[in-house]
């Protein structure tokens, strides 16, 4: 077995989105298509998983396999921390 790498663009994205408040377990050493990041969002507490990719990067079959057969899954693909910060956020605001 391969060892996972992590494209250019991971570390900046777990570790902005840690700083921002958000709680985040580094998941790709999972392989089998599994997202890079689950996100547990600072406020609402939803549960989001994010596939890291640097730009220009394209999605291995494996995950886009797991994108498409996995039931309820809320997040996205993040190819900088903006777009990782624009997903979270479509998910973390506050009920009124």
């Amino acid at each position: 077995m391969r060892a996972a790498r992590t494209d250019n663009t991971h570390a900046a994205i777990r570790d902005g989105l840690r700083e921002d408040g958000h709680t985040v377990f580094d998941a790709h050493c999972a392989g089998h298509g599994f997202p890079d990041l689950v996100v547990l969002t600072r406020i609402t507490r939803t549960t989001l998983l994010i596939e890291v990719k640097t730009p220009g990067g394209e999605m291995t079959p494996d995950e886009i396999e797991f994108w498409l057969t996995w039931r309820g899954c809320k997040g996205g693909v993040a190819y900088s921390l903006a777009q990782a910060r624009a997903i979270v956020e479509m998910y973390d605001q506050e009920k009124s």
